[in-house]
């Protein structure tokens, strides 16, 4: 791959190209020898068009890498309109772990004339993987991997790694087992570059070999690769029988999932309205449930405005105040929530440390609110109340109370859901701020009302 001539390429380079004339565009086209250029391309071009570019790619090995590197959308759309021969073609230069990945998006009717037209060797990985779900270890492993047995020699080891490089399958690590194929440990490959040929593995081989059964969440294997600093790790079945690997670039695909997961959790949406981006119906379907949820939380807050209605009619600045505490409540809320939340993907928060990280939390929240009620308050007796310090204190108290119960939210909200086996990503979107609104209006109106004698 070294050869390749690198060409640079941008969405807006590819617009000015797709405006220009035919044979301009498919020297560039063909001028693209990386797969994320050319996946870039082709991500930018009409889908009607999408067939004849694909089949322009030359090298089977970049055309698959590029095939599986496409968003799900085109993938799909690719599989519907290639014939079964093409995609099977393509299916056998994939790795396993992608490899399944293409079959699971692979309609039944179609699936079973792809499978009979790929290899043996390949269908039988296939057959191995998919019936792991896709988010667990089982679903992002690799079959492909270089393993030892404990009397090998040096010399046979680096074959069998040499094997691999020459079907272009990376190799991080040997893999040493014993003649059932249990795990025993491990050599990296530096240990055979530094020893003879003739070297017993069982002497070089590290016995401390960290590994994870196939049905743990791919989250809690992300973990584990940041906390021991991995770059792959064996997946092992329950009588410790090697069943395959899982490498860092795949670990690097979950995290970023993972955490565009979150982001659109957290914005009251759903990853899959990104990789369905085209179609208006589905985009509904996925936001109507949490905007659903937002209207509900805000009804409540008009009728509790309605309640304290009596209150808000003797001062209008009541009215100007009010979204002031709830909007600073709202914001403490989703930082402790994002924050809870970022922990809990990153393995560093546990549940049973949660009475503790409240209590952080509302003091947190009590010495930040109070500072702001302070500043607040001193504005709002000067700017809008005349001078009366009661008018201050209520807002310092209001702020103070609001937003250590808003800090406290921010923690208990998401646990809650998580104890609950919801995603707590959930818990800081519309759920955490509209809760907060409500908490807000409640202690300012309740606050008001008891200071509403000395403030008239």
């Amino acid at each position: 791959m070294s050869d390749r001539k690198v060409v640079k390429v941008n969405n807006e380079k590819i617009a000015e190209l797709l405006k220009d004339n035919k044979k301009k565009i498919k020297t560039y086209f063909l001028s693209l020898n990386h797969p994320p250029d050319i996946k870039k391309f082709l991500s930018c071009i009409d889908k009607e068009f999408l067939i004849f570019w694909f089949r322009l790619i030359k090298k089977i090995e970049i055309r698959s890498e590029v095939f599986s590197s496409l968003e799900k959308e085109l993938r799909v759309f690719l599989i519907k309109h290639l014939e079964s021969l093409e995609v099977a073609f393509l299916i056998n230069y994939l790795e396993s772990d992608d490899a399944v990945n293409v079959v699971r998006e692979i309609s039944l009717k179609k699936q079973v004339g792809i499978l009979d037209k790929i290899s043996e060797k390949k269908r039988k990985q296939v057959y191995k993987l998919i019936g792991f779900p896709h988010d667990v270890a089982g679903g992002i492993m690799q079959v492909e991997l270089a393993s030892v047995k404990y009397n090998d020699t040096v010399s046979i080891a680096v074959d069998k790694v040499r094997n691999f490089v020459d079907k272009e399958v990376e190799i991080l690590a040997v893999w040493v087992v014993d003649r059932y194929n249990r795990l025993l440990g491990s050599v990296a490959l530096v240990d055979l570059l530094l020893h003879k040929a003739r070297t017993r593995i069982g002497i070089l081989m590290e016995r401390q070999v960290i590994s994870v059964n196939p049905l743990v969440d791919q989250e809690k294997v992300v973990q584990i690769f940041q906390k021991y600093n991995l770059i792959t790790l064996p997946v092992i079945d329950h009588n410790n029988v090697l069943l395959g690997r899982i490498v860092i670039d795949d670990i690097i695909d979950v995290l970023s999932e993972e955490t565009d997961e979150d982001t659109m959790h957290m914005a009251g949406t759903s990853i899959q309205e990104i990789k369905s981006y085209q179609s208006i119906l589905y985009t509904v379907k996925i936001r109507f449930p949490w905007l659903a949820f937002a209207l509900l939380y805000s009804l409540i807050s008009a009728f509790l405005l309605k309640f304290f209605e009596p209150i808000l009619e003797k001062g209008l600045f009541f009215f100007i105040l009010l979204p002031v505490i709830t909007a600073m409540a709202g914001n403490i809320g989703t930082q402790s929530a994002t924050v809870l939340i970022r922990s809990f993907a990153q393995g560093k928060f546990f549940i049973y440390n949660l009475s503790n990280l409240i209590l952080k939390e509302i003091i947190v929240g009590a010495i930040v609110g109070s500072t702001y009620g302070v500043l607040t308050g001193l504005i709002a007796v000067f700017a809008f109340a005349n001078g009366n310090y009661y008018v201050g204190l209520c807002i310092f108290l209001a702020m103070t109370i609001a937003m250590s119960i808003a800090a406290a939210m921010g923690i208990l909200a998401p646990s809650i859901l998580r104890i609950l086996k919801f995603d707590p990503a959930i818990a800081s979107g519309p759920f955490v701020t509209t809760l907060n609104d409500i908490t807000g209006i409640l202690v300012f109106m309740v606050i008001a009302k008891l200071f509403i004698i000395r403030i008239f």
